[in-house]
């Protein structure tokens, strides 16, 4: 189930690198397979592009894996975007 976050302010930092952060704000958390999951938008950036993170010890961590990638995607287009149909 998603849980929506919407008007939430900007306080989810990412260390892309040593010396740049990037901020996100959380628009919606659901789980899927025992792990958590954020849809993110990242400050300063159009309002249409999100970011799908996988939240591990308290850290936000960009997925790699391109098979939980397109599982977790096939969830989100299962769960979230057909109800909006």
């Amino acid at each position: 189930m998603f849980q929506s976050f919407h008007g939430e302010k900007y306080g989810y930092p990412f260390q892309r690198s040593e010396m740049e952060v990037e901020h996100y704000r959380r628009l919606h958390q659901f789980e899927h397979e025992d792990q958590t999951y954020y849809i993110l938008h990242r400050q300063h950036d159009p309002t249409d592009d999100v970011y799908l993170f996988r939240l591990d010890q308290d850290q936000l961590t960009e997925i790699h894996d391109l098979t939980e990638w397109e599982n977790v995607a096939n969830y989100i287009d299962d769960q979230y975007f057909q109800k909006l149909l």
